[in-house]
């Protein structure tokens, strides 16, 4: 039976394939947990910039070119 009509037969494995790999994919998966909090820390860039040595120069420049 199956070998007198290959072509359906085709059809049908890669139908089937196709319903397949598109329930794979849609379904949700198992979610994974986030990473815990590190202990290397974080950086506040503000607080970095406002103690740069040049800071009082650029806000200096910035002044004037807000006064223009």
């Amino acid at each position: 039976m199956i070998m007198k009509k290959p072509g359906k037969f085709f059809v049908a494995m890669l139908a089937v394939c196709f319903l397949y790999i598109g329930l794979v994919t849609v379904l949700p998966h198992k979610a994974s947990a986030a990473a815990g909090p590190s202990s290397v820390g974080y950086v506040d860039y503000g607080l970095l910039v406002s103690q740069h040595p040049d800071m009082p120069k650029a806000n200096e420049a910035l002044k004037a070119e807000q006064e223009k």
